[in-house]
């Protein structure tokens, strides 16, 4: 187009210099409209150069106009494909929801029969600790205690509160398969004496004093130590089995007691030695 303008300017200014010879009265007044054609045709070329210009100038925004169309187009398909994805999140989460809710829903229910059974248990084996033998008695009342404690504590889950019983549970199953020495002080007929007590699972409770002279077994009717008479050897021997002293072999300890003899018979005890064990007085051999 500029170049177009160019030449059509050109050739104007040509054609007015190759025309007829005038007369100079002619020429004269044709002067000033000369000057406005070359005026007109600069002025057309500057228009131009000028329109020229803005093309170029358009021409570059066109292309960042492109750019940012086609960066804006890439934005927008990312968009819309985040948004496909939040939505396909939000339908996942929901499920997810859904499914705690319900299962949520189960352990309330699981929780509201399985809590009362948890404080049942515990009740019982208090009521068993209590008329068990008295050994670790402080040690395993405590336990208890503690279990209880997380029973009632509303922050505790059912998890928790479950496992506390059990392992209480398992303690006291444990106590059954094991045996235990201890030094500590009893009570019996003669008062308070310092013994070392010896605990057989859950079979039998005895003592011997420290002088190893006289023997004691818990009475579970009479609720307390008895003496034994000629039993103290085979106690002997038993503690020192319990505490790594002596070699394990067989004892002979009377997991059996008499009953308790009237005012007619005689003294109440249970004199063992001399004669043979009876039904209520059996003896028996443990490795």
């Amino acid at each position: 187009m500029r170049g177009f303008l160019y030449i059509s300017g050109l050739v104007m200014l040509f054609m007015m210099a190759a025309g007829p010879a005038e007369t100079p009265s002619a020429a004269q007044a044709d002067v000033p409209s000369a000057s406005r054609v070359r005026k007109t045709a600069e002025k057309t070329v500057g228009i131009d150069v000028e329109t020229q210009h803005l093309m170029e100038d358009w021409a570059s925004e066109e292309q960042e106009m492109l750019d940012r169309i086609e960066d804006l187009s890439a934005r927008l398909k990312q968009a819309r494909w985040q948004q496909e994805k939040n939505t396909r999140y939000i339908r996942s989460l929901e499920e997810k929801i859904a499914g705690l809710n319900q299962q949520a829903a189960e352990i309330e229910k699981m929780e509201a029969a399985l809590l009362p059974v948890l404080d049942t248990t515990l009740d019982r084996l208090d009521i068993l600790v209590l008329s068990d033998l008295p050994a670790a008695l402080d040690r395993r009342r405590e336990t208890i205690a503690r279990t209880r404690h997380v029973l009632d504590d509303y922050d505790a889950d059912l998890l928790t509160k479950t496992r506390a019983v059990l392992d209480t549970l398992n303690r006291e199953v444990d106590l059954g398969h094991t045996v235990g020495v201890e030094e500590q002080e009893i009570e019996t007929d003669g008062g308070f004496r310092q013994v070392k007590l010896l605990r057989v699972g859950r079979i039998g409770l005895f003592a011997i004093t420290l002088d190893n002279r006289t023997g004691f077994a818990w009475d579970r009717a009479r609720a307390r130590f008895v003496p034994l008479e000629g039993s103290a050897g085979d106690l002997m021997e038993a503690v020192e089995m319990a505490e790594g002293i002596r070699l394990i072999g067989l004892s002979r300890l009377p997991l059996d007691l008499p009953p308790a003899q009237t005012n007619e018979t005689g003294p109440e005890g249970n004199s063992l030695e001399g004669r043979e064990p009876t039904n209520g007085g059996n003896r028996a051999e443990h490795n």
